[in-house]
């Protein structure tokens, strides 16, 4: 599992969000002129196993279904446009560069929170990993 928050982790900051795995305000406060982002993992479903006859390994297939909060800086809501463009190259960025079997994923509308006053979007992301254990 680490390897995928790593993967979700290095695409966030790629494309300019702080990246963090869990949604606190404080973080929001603290952070208020970054973007940033909030990623949990919402289920893990298993697939598949199997054993390898001359390496001894046990593999497993786990679909797992991440949501992610993008967040923009806390401006009044001033940077519609930066904010869009940065999920979008998100979006793009785990299609492209992420190099995880992706089964689906969809990149919800931008909406206001007002206690936080921030542009906030959300990213759910299904994809296919791979496990591998000595036996």
């Amino acid at each position: 599992m680490d390897e995928l928050f790593d993967v979700v982790t290095g695409l966030l900051e790629k494309c300019g969000f702080s990246a963090f795995g869990e949604f606190t305000a404080v973080d929001s406060l603290i952070h208020k002129d970054e973007y940033i982002g909030f990623y949990a993992l919402k289920d893990c479903q298993l697939v598949g196993t199997a054993m390898g006859c001359t390496s001894k390994k046990l593999s497993a297939e786990l679909d797992c279904c991440m949501s992610i909060r993008l967040m923009g800086k806390s401006c009044d809501h001033a940077d519609v446009e930066e904010f869009t463009a940065r999920c979008d190259d998100l979006y793009g960025k785990f299609i492209v560069d992420g190099g995880l079997l992706i089964r689906s994923m969809k990149l919800g509308k931008i909406y206001l929170s007002s206690p936080l006053n921030r542009l906030t979007r959300e990213l759910t992301l299904n994809a296919r990993i791979c496990l591998e254990e000595d036996e």
